[in-house]
This record gives C-alpha cells, sequence and structure tokens, in this order.
C-alpha cells in the first residue's frame, strides 16, 4: 500500500529469508543513519549499554550541527536544552520524565532502562560542576539508589558564548 501524506509504501516479503536478507542488505543501514553521521541505532545501543562518554558524544555531534539564531534577540534558556533532552529519549522509545519532582526540587531530566537511570541536570552558561552539585545537594539520585540500576548522574552546560556542550559525571 501507499501513504500519499508522508510518501511511504507498505511492503510485504514473500518468505523470512528474503525479509532477512533485505534487511540487511537495505534499509539496516539506509535508514539509521543520517548523511550528517548521526545514527539512531547507536545512539539507542549507547543508552542501553550504558555507554555516557558515547551518549554524551553524540548529543554533542547533534547540538553541533544545528542551526543557531541569527535574531540577537533570541535567549538560550534551560528550558530548551531541557525539551530536546526529553524529545530525543521520548522519540527513541526510552521512559523519560522532565523536571520530576523530587523531596528537595526538580531534576531536568531521568531516563530509565532496564538497566540504568540517567539523571541529567541541566546549565546553561554556567558549569557542569554546578549541574552535579545540585543533583547531589538535591538528592536526585536518592529514589532510584534501592532499585539495583546503575545510577549516572550527569551534569550538561550549554555554553552559548562559545556555542560549546559541557558535560561530566559525578
Amino acid at each position: 500500500s501507499y501513504d500519499s501524506k508522508f510518501g511511504t509504501y507498505k511492503l510485504d516479503y514473500p518468505n523470512e529469508e528474503v525479509k532477512q536478507a533485505m534487511l540487511r542488505a537495505f534499509l539496516k543501514e539506509k535508514y539509521t543513519r543520517a548523511s550528517n553521521g548521526f545514527c539512531i541505532k547507536a545512539f539507542v545501543q549507547d543508552t542501553e549499554k550504558g555507554n555516557v562518554e558515547g551518549l554524551m558524544n553524540r548529543f554533542q555531534n547533534l547540538f553541533y550541527s544545528t542551526p543557531y539564531p541569527d535574531n540577537k534577540d533570541v535567549k538560550f534558556q534551560e528550558y530548551n536544552f531541557r525539551l530536546m533532552f526529553y524529545l530525543i529519549f521520548r522519540l527513541m522509545g526510552f521512559y523519560c520524565r522532565a523536571e520530576e519532582h523530587m523531596y528537595k526540587g526538580r531534576s531536568d531530566c531521568l531516563i530509565e532502562t532496564d538497566d540504568y537511570v540517567y539523571l541529567l541536570e541541566i546549565k546553561v552558561n554556567q558549569s557542569v560542576e554546578e549541574a552535579l552539585q545540585q543533583i547531589e545537594d538535591k538528592g536526585y539520585a536518592k529514589p532510584y539508589e534501592s532499585i539495583g540500576k546503575k545510577i549516572f548522574k550527569i551534569g550538561v552546560n550549554f555554553d552559548t558564548e562559545k556555542k560549546e556542550v559541557l558535560w561530566g559525571l559525578g
């Protein structure tokens, strides 16, 4: 069938062998890697495997490839960056919460996989150390310490002057 709204076809395979060959030979690379090198599959795999360095490097590359506003009046706000993290993880199919209310505050972004909990504190024109300190001071990891998953505390700073994304682990 054909969906004219999205310009997509729905195809079927005559048997499982043809299906597997088709997926390996064509669809696997064609639809998981964009022309700029962004690979959704690798992004998901890094998240599922707890590869924080790979994950954050992919975020950096993604953000470096996004255009900046020409209008000098546009202000970068923490909310915008928090929303980007939230949407990217949700679109990849992960359980994700933004502005998770805790007993001492709100964590910016929380992602849970089968094995890991990612706590991200996002700052704009501040420091990674301040973000990590907030995770500690506000006890954002406390509710997850007894569930048996590895917890990654990640501080992120978007430096809008240098147009740079910095991150660190706590």
